[in-house]
């Protein structure tokens, strides 16, 4: 297979004028996609831009190695990249394309088919060339990964670059040109320049930055806000939060204070907001129903800084335990060693433990118009859902070593399922028939069974089973006392 110049090396140069390191990069931020590509040495970033998003990450890497090759006229130079698909373009599948027009078997055009057209051209200009191919984010400390390295977090920049431009001009014109960047900041007045600088600005090759994002210059904020404004109408604060992840802004919330204040829309509905009411708590109507949690920070003591203290909100009781952390585990740890023993011995259940979420799941397979294809499934707190399985892992373990329940019961039995119910049920119908007996199947299914059964007569059967009272309480005030 024919390569674009005979001397195409695929292994690195002796003594080369440059090593290069090229990368393309596409991804979605912002709801933008975002494409781009960098060249770059060792150290140095020396090409690196925004490309439209109509190119994908295959087509950013194409566009690399263009850049690095038109970039390195008539000298001896080594270009690196990453990409598989580029590597092979360049020492394959490139010149096969050519030979066959850029079109598919279909007659249809190639994807990138022009970007590679370009690149088999441009690869002709440097006097000696290799394109080798290496591997990506291997976290080594050598020249190559370094280089790669730098080229990649280059490229992921440059493509972000193309949410500042969506912003500066109308987005059905960037399939065609991205603005310049740099055009951003012709003709800066120098007192905003100043300015800048007093903030701690950098510029670097022709563009300003701040904490490491764009500079927007002040002609620049009416329009921006305006913009950002139009999409949700939302208020000034959380318009300057949408500018400020993207851009440097100063006097960026004066502005959209001033679109809002213009919005006739804004004028025309603010009149219809309704205010929501505040919100209530009903009260606990007995002991332990209702606990509330906080921390409150102490001086530090052996290792110690916080508080956490519970509330009981119908008697007032105080409990607190001291923590190392002000997080989840602590509280957690408290839930585990003190809450639920207790809710375990005195059969009491906090409200919220006892509430859940039901959201309705379409049973696969099943049409969506009908309501009776959806199942409820119940979403519960975290404290109820582990007392759940304490409480089970309690009643399984009484059920085994008492062989409560028979072995012909198959649900909700550890270790059997639908699968051993059926078996079990094949291999007893088979049997008798092979016994030439005569055979009869009723098949039963009690609707909503749960729900429809008295609770009473559950908590009683748990009782007969002989389990301990605490358990049986506690089942008795997770479930209603009857439906």
């Amino acid at each position: 297979m024919s390569k674009p110049r005979d001397d195409l090396r695929d292994q690195p140069l002796d003594n080369p004028d440059m090593n290069l390191f090229t990368d393309g990069s596409s991804y979605y931020e912002e709801g933008w996609k975002c494409t781009g590509f960098a060249v770059t040495t060792e150290t140095k970033v020396l090409l690196a831009g925004p490309l439209p998003p109509t190119l994908g990450a295959q087509g950013a890497e194409i566009v690399a190695l263009t850049k690095a090759a038109q970039y390195v006229i008539g000298i001896r130079v080594n270009l690196y990249t990453d990409s598989k698909y580029a590597f092979g373009v360049c020492h394959a599948t490139g010149m096969l394309w050519k030979e066959r027009g850029f079109l598919t078997s279909a007659g249809k055009t190639i994807a990138h088919g022009q970007q590679i057209k370009e690149l088999l051209e441009v690869i002709q200009l440097p006097s000696e060339l290799a394109v080798i191919c290496i591997k990506a984010h291997t976290n080594q400390e050598n020249q190559l990964a370094k280089g790669n390295e730098l080229v990649d977090q280059a490229a992921k920049a440059a493509a972000r670059q193309v949410i500042f431009a969506m912003t500066l001009t109308h987005q059905g014109e960037l399939d065609r040109e991205l603005p310049d960047m740099q055009k951003l900041y012709e003709e800066l007045p120098e007192e905003e320049r100043q300015l800048w600088e007093k903030l701690g600005a950098e510029q670097q090759n022709g563009q300003w930055t701040l904490g490491g994002k764009p500079l927007l210059p002040k002609r620049y904020l009416i329009p921006i806000a305006r913009w950002h404004h139009e999409k949700t109408h939302g208020g000034p604060e959380n318009i300057a939060l949408r500018v400020q992840r993207l851009w440097a802004a100063p006097g960026i919330y004066t502005a959209i204070k001033r679109v809002c204040e213009g919005c006739r829309l804004c004028k025309q509905y603010a009149s219809l907001k309704i205010k929501a009411p505040a919100g209530k708590r009903p009260p606990a109507t007995y002991p332990f129903q209702k606990l509330q949690i906080d921390y409150a920070e102490m001086p530090r003591a052996m290792g110690y800084a916080y508080l956490l203290v519970i509330v009981d909100q119908l008697l007032g009781w105080v409990e607190a335990f001291p923590t190392r952390k002000n997080d989840s585990k602590a509280v957690v740890k408290a839930l585990l060693k003190e809450i639920i023993p207790r809710s375990w011995r005195r059969g009491e259940v906090p409200e919220d433990w006892r509430k859940a979420n039901v959201t309705p799941v379409l049973e696969k397979g099943k049409k969506e118009e009908d309501p009776g294809n959806y199942r409820p499934v119940s979403l519960n707190s975290i404290p109820g859902k582990v007392m759940e399985q304490l409480i089970l892992g309690v009643i399984n373990k009484h059920v085994e070593e008492k062989k409560v329940i028979g072995g012909g019961q198959h649900g909700f039995t550890k270790g059997k399922s639908c699968l051993t119910n059926l078996i079990a049920f094949y291999d007893g119908m088979t049997g008798w028939v092979d016994e030439g007996r005569a055979v009869d199947v009723v098949c039963l299914d009690f609707s909503k069974a749960f729900d429809t059964i008295s609770h009473n007569i559950l908590i009683s059967k748990l009782r007969k089973c002989g389990l301990d009272e605490w358990t049986v309480r506690w089942c008795r005030g997770f479930t209603p006392a009857s439906s």
